[in-house]
């Protein structure tokens, strides 16, 4: 048994074969640490090499932007490979930047940051939609965009978890223009769209995750998987029924301790050494956006938003639901108040802070745009203001979780067993940020994931 779970090791590390690098040179054995980034708010992976540097490699090799570069690495005896090498599923990288220091206390050797970004990133930068949109859902649009522009290997295609209702727009009224890079294209069709499955909340994510690219609902990314539901985020009912979640993790000591019912030859032998927590840290605190329940701003501010819609088709103003704002009982405006806003705003559409324009001529009210805003504030309010958790855990098990999904987390005294009562953190927490650390020195913590989680409704 591999009782070292956060220790790692380095496969390969390259770059060049295009440019003023034309051939790939092995760089790994001057490999310091390398840090790999996922997040659900960017449509690519980046990552970040430290090389130390004692031969004047870097320096000859004039390595420019744009160069194409690739790395891997696991953890033993885990057999999942993280990379763009030797099967890891992360996809190509390029050079993004780079940035050289000299070690003061000698003059040995450099230390290199290069920076590392998924080639999403430049086909979106190189490129300008030449076509408009229209008499499509938005999805459809947001696929024909992708597969178009920036699909290029198995590792780039994208996935569409939640699709959307009604007919995205017709030409004249379409928010996709030519000369728009790709992916501000998809980000406008993002902000006009409707879900089909949650009509009326739950803002659209893009992001790339370790094996491809996602096109979610937040609301569907936070919600239960279920027989009839598509959810990301699962209950486990112990730590070790993990089966349909990506881990779980558990804070405790595990030198000399035996899993139930086994005997003395069994000990040091306590399979919950690869899920151990490092450190654990839950933010809840006061102020906007910065965590907690208690912190409510966000959400108070999103279930007090007044929303005035003015159809330019017909020239008139929508009287919205209280429901399509996000709103029930008694919260929203009374009928004689909404009643004198549509009179003013039929007068001068748009002269209102706030007010939203609509066109029936180009969009289905049904599902026009507008029908969402107030839940998806609201909503997205909500996540926002939840509690957040930050967790470390041995890359052994860390590699088996990426962005966009849930994790089990317990913390337990030192002595505690694994069931430890009043330490438990209820429910699933979906991974909104996370970092693949390893080092190449002998220090003890080698190897590591560090995970930004949070709680949601």
């Amino acid at each position: 048994m591999f009782i070292e779970p956060s220790k790692g090791q380095v496969l390969s590390f390259w770059i060049g074969a295009s440019g003023n690098a034309p051939t790939q040179t092995n760089l790994v054995q001057y490999v310091h640490c390398i840090r790999v980034y996922e997040s659900v708010c960017k449509s690519y992976i980046t990552a970040q090499i430290i090389i130390y540097d004692n031969n004047n490699v870097i320096e000859n090799m004039g390595i420019q932007p744009m160069d194409p570069a690739g790395f891997s690495f696991r953890s033993p005896p885990n057999n999942r490979i993280y990379g763009s090498d030797n099967g890891g599923t992360a996809g190509p990288f390029h050079v993004l930047k780079m940035k050289g220091e000299q070690v003061p206390s000698t003059l040995k050797y450099q230390i290199y940051y290069i920076d590392l970004i998924g080639p999403v990133f430049y086909k979106d930068k190189s490129q300008q939609v030449s076509q408009v949109w229209e008499n499509a859902t938005g999805t459809a649009a947001i696929t024909g965009i992708w597969d178009q522009y920036l699909f290029g290997l198995p590792h780039d295609s994208l996935e569409i978890r939640t699709p959307s209702v009604g007919m995205y727009g017709k030409e004249a009224g379409s928010t996709v223009k030519e000369g728009d890079s790709p992916l501000t294209a998809i980000k406008k069709i993002m902000n006009e769209i409707v879900g089909a499955q949650y009509s009326q909340s739950g803002s659209w994510m893009l992001y790339r995750n370790r094996d491809n690219v996602i096109l979610d609902q937040l609301e569907n990314m936070m919600a239960p998987i279920t027989a009839n539901r598509t959810g990301r985020i699962q209950q486990i009912t112990t730590a070790l029924d993990a089966h349909g979640q990506q881990e779980y993790f558990l804070q405790k000591e595990t030198w000399g301790a035996m899993p139930d019912g086994a005997g003395w030859g069994s000990a040091y032998n306590d399979p919950n050494i690869y899920h151990g927590i490092i450190v654990a840290q839950v933010e809840a605190r006061e102020g906007s956006g910065s965590g907690g329940r208690s912190s409510g701003l966000d959400i108070a501010g999103a279930f007090n938003t007044r929303q005035f819609v003015f159809d330019l088709g017909k020239g008139l103003p929508i009287q919205q639901p209280l429901q399509a704002l996000g709103l029930s009982g008694g919260g929203g405006l009374d009928s004689q108040v909404l009643s004198m806003a549509s009179t003013f705003i039929s007068q001068q559409a748009g002269a209102i802070a706030g007010s939203q324009v609509t066109n029936s001529a180009v969009f289905n009210n049904g599902t026009a745009p507008f029908t969402k805003t107030g839940g998806e504030k609201s909503y997205s309010a909500i996540v926002k203001d939840s509690p957040q958790l930050v967790l470390k855990v041995p890359l052994q098990t860390g590699l088996n979780v990426t962005v966009g999904g849930g994790i089990w987390a317990q913390l337990t005294p030192p002595s505690g067993g694994i069931n430890t009562a009043g330490y438990l953190l209820a429910g699933a927490w979906m991974v909104t940020d996370l970092v693949h650390e390893i080092f190449t020195d002998m220090r003890d913590s080698q190897a590591t994931t560090s995970m930004q989680c949070v709680k949601g409704p």
